[in-house]
C-alpha cells in the first residue's frame, strides 16, 4: 500500500513541476531587462512531458518565466499551475517590434 502511495505522489510531482522543472538554452525564447537594470525577465518553452503540457507548448503556444537579478542569481518563477501565453505577457515585443526603439531614438 505505501509503495502505491509513493508512486502516485510521485506521479503528481511529476505532472504537476515537469514542465517548468528544466529551462535553459533549449526552450529559451525571449527576455527582458527592467528599466533600471536589476532584473531580468526570461521566457521560457514549457516543455511537453505531459498530455496536457504538450497540448499547452503545440496548441495555444504558452510560457512560463524565470525572474534573475542583475548578477543573474535566479530569483523565482511564474506558478506551475498556470501558464501564460507569449503574446500577452511580451505584447509590445509582438504587436509593436521597433516602434519603442524609434520613440526612444527620436526623443
Amino acid at each position: 500500500m505505501s509503495k502505491i502511495v509513493i508512486f502516485v505522489i510521485l506521479l503528481f510531482i511529476w505532472f504537476v513541476f515537469s514542465p517548468v522543472a528544466f529551462f535553459g538554452k533549449f526552450n529559451y525564447i525571449y527576455e527582458k531587462v527592467s528599466q533600471d537594470g536589476q532584473f531580468k525577465i526570461v521566457a521560457y518553452d514549457i516543455l511537453p512531458t505531459t498530455p496536457y503540457a504538450t497540448y499547452q507548448n503545440f496548441i495555444c503556444n504558452d510560457i512560463f518565466l524565470v525572474l534573475y537579478d542583475k548578477k543573474g542569481k535566479y530569483l523565482g518563477q511564474s506558478s506551475p499551475f498556470h501558464f501564460s501565453e507569449f503574446d500577452g505577457v511580451f505584447a509590445d515585443a509582438v504587436f509593436f517590434q521597433g516602434i519603442f526603439l524609434e520613440i526612444t531614438l527620436f526623443q
